[in-house]
């Protein structure tokens, strides 16, 4: 059993001010917009979407880009994680902000094990999490 003095000195180190940084339940993520519909294997893929902040307090969103390859040759994954970033802002600021994906990004091993990017149809998403979101295809 732990003597007093070494429960003191653990009770010391418990912070007393709450947390500075509030992740944000009242975040949104709207208007995804996609630079061009037709990409080929050198380009980049835009996609500008506008966060807003509609709490009365600061805080920070995780805004995440999924993609999903509609009609590959092999199957992939229903939602595929390609690039997130934290975002600070102000109680009530909007901002837009910009994901930049490279189309090489796509690429996935074939049924010869060889490693592609093929044509076809994708489906992206960006949201706080992987269940919800806003959707765009190219």
């Amino acid at each position: 059993m732990p003597s007093i003095h070494w429960i003191k000195k653990r009770i010391q180190h418990i912070p007393t001010q709450p947390a500075r940084i509030l992740f944000l339940a009242g975040c949104f993520i709207f208007g995804i917009s996609l630079d061009k519909k037709v990409y080929s294997a050198e380009d980049t893929v835009r996609a500008t979407f506008t966060l807003s902040n509609t709490w009365k307090y600061n805080g920070v969103e995780v805004a995440q880009l999924y993609v999903r390859d509609l009609v590959g040759s092999v199957t992939r994954p229903v939602k595929e994680l390609k690039y997130f970033e934290r975002i600070a802002l102000e109680a009530g600021e909007s901002r837009e902000i910009t994901f930049e994906l490279p189309v090489r990004e796509l690429a996935f091993w074939n049924m010869d094990m060889e490693k592609v990017v093929e044509p076809g149809a994708f489906r992206l998403w960006i949201a706080g999490d992987s269940a919800s979101g806003e959707a765009a295809e190219f």
